[in-house]
């Protein structure tokens, strides 16, 4: 059947010159279906003596077929014989094999929460399709009743012919096929959800009916599994620099066993974290290979003494090769991580108070006492550095020691020199390991000209913030 089927007929013609028949038929009928008709018809042109005569045509119904009859018209004159069993032979048509292929093709991860699309492809090959439907199942649970009443999207190319695009509604966990021809290609892509919070496999089948323009059925299915899963793993750290700054990192591990691309990132917190700097403007368009990891570093600053949200927001696409599914086109999809910003805590509290009353004169040593107090537990000794902040002064006395882990308060009595008028700002403390250091405040004091005469004036000290 949906073959070509071809036979040859001997006439031999009595008459002495040739004549034309315009139309030559022969008819077989199924022996147990008369109705059913073989027909091969032709205009031949008869010689006089022996013609071999051949004709073809494509039978529509299987079965086994004898001769009926066979009729010529001649202008308006019409002959017909039946009476000719004898000489002919019988046509057993059978059923055609199906040459039509089905194809799924989905990344081999999916990501969970996101509406992404899987593709079903068809090519018809040297069979028609007159009417088919696909129907989706899943084991575990029906995974396909999410996308009922959502659209299909479906396009069809037949064979020299420009490229249709349709849609189709998804009811009852089927899609229509549309009518095609021989050698067409149809791609389906259907949306696909899960909802799951963890990791989930689903083994789903795809069953394809379709029927020909020979009225006979097929039937074909496919299996395969599909992997859903949050396709990144992330995880934050804060690097302490000084006071209510810090830099937060960001490592994204892939998780999926295909390339990521990441298309554009966002990163936001709230009203009291300012964001100083963002180092990831290189990260636009990245590809991250599988089980590869990728680093996001933003330097900031919380001015609030609790914890606050921030949130990362990437945009990505799966980079699947050598598939059919136009990814480029697809949209792209979303990936949301919230985390606590890290409250930093306070090890230790900076104290200065100057010592004596004396107005401060240019050249003079001016005495003062740093109180360094532990506000934490701590688990090792640390080296402490007092840190001149500018070249108008010097400082006289020893500028390093050593902070003791079972000491609750230190003081460190300093004297500085100014070498110039004007205000300046006094030394800093500076800590082994960098820890955070509450009430920091850089104080400014202002130095006046040396005078001849002695004045009983006091310290002027001012904070700067």
């Amino acid at each position: 059947l949906d073959e070509e089927l071809h036979i040859s007929c001997l006439i031999i013609s009595n008459l002495s010159n040739p004549i034309t028949v315009d139309n030559f038929c022969i008819q077989y009928q199924e022996k147990e279906n008369p109705k059913i008709k073989i027909i091969f018809k032709g205009k031949v042109t008869l010689e006089p003596g022996r013609n071999i005569i051949k004709f073809k045509t494509k039978p529509k119904r299987i079965g086994n077929y004898v001769f009926d009859k066979f009729w010529i018209n001649l202008g308006k004159l019409l002959l017909s014989q039946s009476e000719i069993d004898k000489i002919t032979v019988p046509i057993t048509i059978d059923s055609s094999e199906s040459t039509l292929t089905l194809d799924i093709m989905a990344p081999p991860t999916l990501a969970l929460k996101q509406e992404q699309y899987i593709l079903i492809y068809i090519k018809t090959n040297n069979d028609t399709v007159v009417n088919g439907s696909i129907t989706l199942s899943s084991k575990e649970e029906n995974l396909f009743e999410r996308i009922n009443g959502k659209e299909a999207l479906i396009s069809v190319i037949a064979d020299k012919a420009e490229e249709q695009n349709t849609k189709c509604i998804i009811e009852k966990n089927t899609i229509s096929v549309p009518e095609c021809s021989k050698h067409s290609a149809i791609s389906i892509q259907i949306p696909i959800l899960e909802l799951s919070e963890v990791d989930i496999d689903h083994d789903v089948s795809f069953d394809l009916f379709y029927e020909k323009d020979t009225e006979e059925q097929y039937a074909l299915s496919l299996e395969l599994t599909l992997q859903f899963l949050h396709p990144f793993k992330c995880t934050f750290n804060a690097i302490y620099i000084q006071d209510s700054m810090y830099f937060v990192k960001c490592l994204l591990l892939s998780r999926s066993s295909d390339p990521i691309l990441i298309l554009d990132y966002d990163f936001s917190t709230e009203e009291n974290i300012e964001i100083l700097e963002d180092m990831n403007e290189v990260l636009f368009n990245t590809t991250i290979d599988p089980e590869d990891e990728i680093s996001f570093m933003w330097k900031i600053e919380n001015h609030s003494q609790e914890k606050m949200l921030a949130n990362l927001h990437l945009s990505y696409k799966f980079g699947v090769q050598e598939s059919a599914i136009d990814f480029d086109q697809s949209p792209p999809l979303l990936f949301n991580q919230s985390f606590d910003l890290p409250h930093i805590t306070k090890e230790y509290s900076i104290e200065i108070q100057p010592i004596g009353e004396s107005l401060n004169r240019k050249g003079l040593p001016i005495e003062f006492t740093y109180n360094i107090i532990t506000l934490t537990e701590q688990m090792e000794d640390r080296i402490y550095e007092i840190i001149p902040i500018e070249k108008t002064y010097i400082i006289l006395g020893k500028t390093k020691g050593l902070l003791q882990k079972e000491e609750q308060s230190k003081s460190i009595k300093i004297k500085i020199v100014p070498l110039s008028c004007g205000s300046i700002l006094l030394p800093k403390v500076s800590i082994e390991g960098n820890p955070a250091i509450k009430e920091n405040k850089y104080t400014t004091i202002d130095i006046y000209p040396k005078l001849h005469t002695g004045c009983n004036t006091s310290t002027v000290v001012s904070s700067l913030e």
